[in-house]
């Protein structure tokens, strides 16, 4: 919780209101403090205090209450026991915190209010963070993001090398794709040499038993065996 406003319901004389401020300041100077000055004993306290919760549930950016009192005896704190300081605590839309006394002091607001410091000093550190301490778990998580990229770095390069040693190498399958394509051409040019070679024999076959059943074959026989008749 980092509010930017704080509004601190208090007697604007006490030392409950240099404490808180002094306090904040050195805790987180950058939260910005509005002072709603009551009175915190007597008869019209109590009206006072409920005023100014009404009034500052209201106000615009003011993010938490707290309703501050320094230590005193069972009259002075009073009015923080009244019902008409519960009830305006209850109906309150913001967080409203309770720091009426010292540690051993307890009042009807403290329990009705959403959170109760023992002293006004201790309510500093439930409504404004420690800046150094900010800053020192900011610096923590940094580092700890910082690590954690890396290391998602680091995986996914070596997750990368890992697919890169695992692809083919390009030029060794280029070698062999072309040592491929010339033994299918070789293969091919033989195929083709056997079968014009066959076709050539079967053509000269096919000639050489054409020639023997032409008619003009059959003329030059009669004409010899004539010849040879003859003589």
């Amino acid at each position: 919780f980092l509010p930017r406003r704080i509004a601190l319901v208090t007697s604007p004389t006490g030392a409950a209101v240099r404490d808180f401020l002094r306090l904040l300041g050195q805790r987180c100077p950058n939260v910005e403090v509005l002072v709603y000055p009551v009175k915190v004993q007597g008869a019209e306290a109590a009206g006072e205090i409920a005023a100014a919760l009404d009034d500052l549930g209201a106000y615009p950016g003011v993010e938490a209450i707290v309703l501050a009192r320094g230590g005193g005896s069972l009259e002075d704190l009073w009015p923080f026991n009244e019902e008409v300081v519960a009830r305006a605590i209850h109906r309150c839309p913001l967080p409203v915190v309770s720091a009426v006394g010292h540690e051993v002091d307890f009042t009807i607001a403290d329990f009705v209010a959403d959170k109760r410091a023992p002293t006004p000093s201790a309510a500093v550190e439930l409504v404004a963070p420690d800046k150094a301490e900010l800053k020192r778990r900011l610096a923590r998580l940094g580092a700890t993001l910082a690590g954690a990229l890396a290391r998602r770095r680091d995986m996914a390069r070596q997750h990368l090398y890992l697919m890169v040693r695992r692809l083919p190498d390009v030029r060794r399958s280029l070698v062999d794709l072309r040592l491929k394509v010339d033994e299918k051409a070789e293969a091919l040019v033989r195929r083709t040499q056997r079968s014009v070679t066959l076709q050539g024999q079967t053509l000269r076959l096919a000639a050489s038993r054409l020639f023997l059943l032409s008619p003009r074959r059959s003329l030059i026989t009669t004409r010899q065996r004539l010849a040879q008749a003859a003589q």
